[in-house]
């Protein structure tokens, strides 16, 4: 257990970066999840994942969503 929370982790700080785009870009979860629809690659699982992780990232920055 963790292990997976240590890669948990990795993953959350690799995503910062793009979190902070969005943010910065005054984009919703919504929005996000929108551009990752022109990814190919981007399967639904991690569609829903990535909204997860992005809301509670906005959330810790105390953003409403």
């Amino acid at each position: 257990m963790a292990r997976l929370n240590q890669v948990s982790g990795a993953t959350d700080n690799h995503l910062v970066p793009v979190f902070k785009f969005a943010d910065e870009a005054k984009m919703k979860p919504d929005d996000l999840v929108t551009e990752l629809k022109t990814i190919p690659e981007v399967n639904e699982k991690m569609k829903k994942k990535t909204f997860g992780m992005y809301t509670s990232y906005l959330k810790r920055l105390g953003k409403e969503v």
